[in-house]
């Protein structure tokens, strides 16, 4: 796991310094953005240079694990074995989402990230997510907790639900877009604010580091989530999903919510409604 941190480590700086080298010749907003499907979401150039220094990265240092990139897709080869001692061989597959907050840059609002992680059978093992315009980087490996630029995070007391500030995050293709609608309004009804930043995995690293006091999520693309929810649960949050149940791998639940595990119950009850 090591190896695979600072792999996703140098494969995250390397598209961050392909981002702002063509943001600093191209400007904000961002012109030429193209239509990715009828759901209302973009794709830019960028995203495809930051894409390519990726997988170029990691298929340079990972050879033969497979790759879920949101632009390119997934790769069907076999995953890298991991022997389980029963003659079962695990999964291993990197998920990846280049420049996350594309929207964000098209609109001229410089809040985007760079999310890279490394799931087992589907369980993120190591997590990173980088800042692209303030640089800071937030990193997790399963089991061994979660950090900001090289310091421990570890989520503080929570305050009251009327005081709480929590992220909504919402896919582009939501299945219901009333219901997700019904549920953003239980949740502003009983919070103090809803952030929406349109890049998730800032999200997750802000609940991480103690910014926001939770998250609430639906149907979120995995790319996006899978680093994130590792640093979240790593600094101490709990990840649950519509029925109270731990969340520990990608695609287990399409409504979640992350808090400290004395909040997370209390959203619960929101999301479920």
């Amino acid at each position: 796991m090591d190896e695979a941190l600072q792999l996703a480590l140098a494969a995250a700086e390397e598209a961050s310094h392909a981002i702002r080298t063509r943001l600093s010749s191209a400007g904000l907003p961002l012109a030429a953005a193209r239509a990715k499907g009828g759901d209302g979401d973009v794709v830019t150039e960028l995203d495809e240079a930051a894409e390519a220094a990726i997988i170029h990265r990691l298929r340079e240092g990972s050879p033969g694990v497979p790759i879920t990139s949101e632009e390119a897709g997934a790769e069907t080869s076999p995953g890298h074995g991991e022997g389980r001692g029963d003659g079962d061989v695990r999964e291993w597959r990197w998920l990846v989402d280049p420049l996350d907050g594309t929207n964000n840059l098209v609109v001229g609002l410089p809040l985007v990230a760079v999310s890279i992680a490394l799931v087992v059978d589907g369980e993120p093992r190591v997590g990173v997510v980088r800042d692209i315009v303030a640089g800071s980087v937030t990193t997790a490996v399963a089991g061994r907790g979660a950090h900001r630029d090289g310091r421990a995070l570890s989520l503080g007391p929570p305050p009251p639900m009327e005081r709480a500030t929590v992220s909504w995050i919402q896919g582009h293709a939501v299945a219901d877009a009333d219901a997700a609608t019904a549920v953003r309004r239980r949740l502003e009804d009983r919070c103090r604010r809803v952030l929406t930043t349109w890049a998730p995995a800032l999200d997750w690293s802000l609940l991480a580091s103690g910014g926001t006091s939770g998250l609430v999520l639906v149907d979120s693309e995995p790319e996006d989530l899978a680093a994130g929810l590792l640093c979240a649960r790593e600094a101490g949050a709990a990840v649950l999903d519509a029925d109270g149940g731990e969340v520990r791998a990608v695609g287990q639940a399409d409504r979640l919510v992350a808090a400290h595990p004395e909040l997370a119950p209390v959203l619960v009850p929101l999301v479920a409604a």
